[in-house]
């Protein structure tokens, strides 16, 4: 009996423990989540707004353009469409510097940088042309979004409009047409396909996927070739096709990267 009394009370000492332990674990649970919550509530209320118009060559609001804000430090952005009256704000957004890029169908995009500060709300014009070169790209090498004018080198730029209006169902066919590009495909649809770029071996042309290395590890030479003919279109971004000098970065003669949303 007297085993048996003291084995109750340990059990229950036991248990009151642990219950004491859970408690002290979900106070401490509770403070954090807390001390998270009111760092995130502070850090929006020090946040700024960012308003957009957007308007066609005639000077008339253009609603329904597609308008996307990137910043460019860390290439994390938004995209939104425009209202009746052209106009859409993006809030809250942390400070920094910003790239605005507004499209729409057939219309030429239009880019612009803003400096966003701590509360601050700001508001910014764009204006569509006429289709004419690319205005804006995503630079693997840098850290963060970087304007055509700031690089010099030989890029392309394919967009999912321009795959949507041939109906490319394959990655590769979708740059086939681009200057210093050629394809070679070994048989019908899924057979071995080759990339070179201004007549550059086939293991020389490097391909990425959002910034990642993509290749067969299997491969003599470490490349891609082997998985070319399986790259769907399904919702690329873009496609960026960098060729000469400027791709050495990527520690080869050309590289083709595919931005996936």
């Amino acid at each position: 009996m007297a085993r048996s009394q003291r084995a109750r009370e340990r059990a229950l000492t036991d248990d009151g423990e642990v219950k004491v332990q859970i408690e002290i674990h979900r106070v401490v649970s509770c403070l954090i989540a807390s001390l998270a919550y009111s760092g995130l509530c502070l850090s929006l209320l020090r946040a700024g707004e960012l308003c957009v118009i957007v308007t066609d060559p005639s000077a008339a609001v253009v609603p329904r353009a597609t308008v996307s804000v990137v910043h460019r430090s860390t290439g994390l952005g938004e995209v939104a469409l425009t209202g009746a009256e052209g106009r859409i704000c993006f809030s809250p957004l942390p400070a920094g510097s910003y790239v605005v890029r507004a499209e729409l169908g057939e219309l030429g995009p239009a880019v612009a940088e803003a400096e966003l500060r701590e509360d601050e709300q700001q508001q910014i014009a764009l204006q569509l042309g006429l289709p004419k070169l690319t205005q804006q790209i995503s630079v693997t090498a840098s850290p963060g979004v970087q304007m055509t004018q700031e690089i010099g080198k030989a890029l392309d730029v394919v967009e999912p409009a321009d795959i949507a209006r041939r109906a490319e169902y394959s990655l590769v066919e979708a740059i086939r047409l681009l200057p210093g590009v050629r394809v070679q495909q070994l048989g019908g649809p899924g057979a071995l396909m080759n990339l070179r770029f201004r007549g550059m071996r086939v293991y020389d042309s490097g391909v990425l996927m959002d910034g990642f290395r993509f290749r067969d590890p299997a491969a003599p030479q470490g490349d891609a070739t082997g998985l070319l003919a399986e790259l769907v279109v399904t919702t690329p971004s873009r496609l960026e096709v960098l060729r000469g000098s400027g791709s050495s970065l990527y520690g080869s003669h050309a590289r083709l990267r595919v931005g996936l949303e």
